[in-house]
């Protein structure tokens, strides 16, 4: 039964890595200015982690991101509600240089690090009980996996309860040829990412 956190770390990992993946844009008429299309693509953005359906999700998520995720029996809008239910933030300013935009943010979550080093360490112990081997033999490594994301979860809410971090960061975005604005896809946007769970360097 492979159950030890170097296994429980790459899943969690693998989530948090497939939850990146959503790419949302917002329509290049949105306002009058630039700076306001832009502010309305992040608000667009940001309320699809703070309000995430099975609905919403899907028309941002490719197929092999829903693969990656079906394989570990995971609902990624299931880890997004609970991985951004302590979300928070503001947009402090927005540049707009031609087609180019960087908007300063501040970001407040609990830090996904600590949430899972506190889960995996209940998990390794849980791992050698009499429960565990029961669940692995009814459910095989899908029981396990649930099992972990359950401890996760419940780490997050007790790191929400006065445990978030706040974080600063600029997103950077691209227009489109139709006139919308799409989040960049370089690692320019990695110290955003983070912010996204509570700074975490994962």
């Amino acid at each position: 039964m492979d159950t030890k956190p170097s296994l429980a770390r790459r899943v969690l990992l693998g989530v948090a890595s497939a939850a990146l993946a959503l790419s949302v844009c917002a329509c290049g008429n949105s306002g009058p200015k630039a700076e306001d299309q832009v502010r309305t693509m992040v608000d667009n953005t940001m309320a699809i982690f703070k309000n995430p359906s099975s609905e919403n999700i899907s028309n941002y998520i490719d197929d092999e991101t829903a693969s990656a995720l079906d394989q570990y029996g995971i609902d990624l809008s299931d880890f997004l509600g609970h991985a951004f239910k302590n979300l928070t933030y503001t947009i402090d300013e927005v540049s707009v240089d031609g087609d180019t935009a960087n908007v300063k943010m501040t970001i407040t979550n609990v830090n996904l690090d600590e949430a899972m080093d506190a889960a995996l360490a209940e998990f390794d112990k849980w791992s050698d009980t009499d429960e565990a081997m029961k669940l692995y033999q009814d459910e095989g490594q899908d029981g396990l996996y649930k099992k972990l994301f359950d401890l996760l979860y419940e780490q997050i809410d007790v790191l929400g309860d006065g445990g978030t971090k706040t974080t600063e960061a600029t997103l950077y975005l691209a227009k489109q040829e139709d006139g919308s604005w799409d989040i960049t896809n370089d690692a320019d946007n990695s110290d955003f990412y983070a912010a996204l769970y509570g700074g975490a360097t994962f």
